[in-house]
């Protein structure tokens, strides 16, 4: 199934903090993933939300955020730890698929 991503290539660069000469398939890969994570974990397709559902972006950042920094090769993965946000968004986001959110 081919979802429509929650974060652009130009916001996940951003929340990354990356360069523009990283890698164009590695940062769609980072959306991809993020959209996927959330899709699994929520059941949360944003085509039937526009604008994207605000939780929805939140969540795919500290997705990114951590699976990013958080490897064990990185310099910060013993500073940064977004598992309560995460975990909270994901609870979260199930209700606004659950009951309804934003308008549709």
């Amino acid at each position: 199934m081919k979802l429509e991503k929650i974060l652009t290539d130009e916001e996940v660069r951003e929340i990354l903090g990356l360069d523009n000469d990283y890698s164009e398939s590695a940062i769609e890969d980072f959306s991809n993933s993020a959209t996927y994570f959330i899709y699994q974990k929520t059941g949360y397709k944003n085509e039937p939300y526009k604008p994207i559902h605000p939780l929805a972006k939140q969540l795919a950042r500290l997705y990114l955020r951590s699976s990013f920094y958080g490897n064990d090769g990185h310099n910060m993965s013993d500073r940064l730890d977004y598992t309560i946000g995460i975990n909270s968004l994901i609870k979260d986001l199930e209700d606004v698929v659950r009951f309804g959110g934003l308008e549709k």
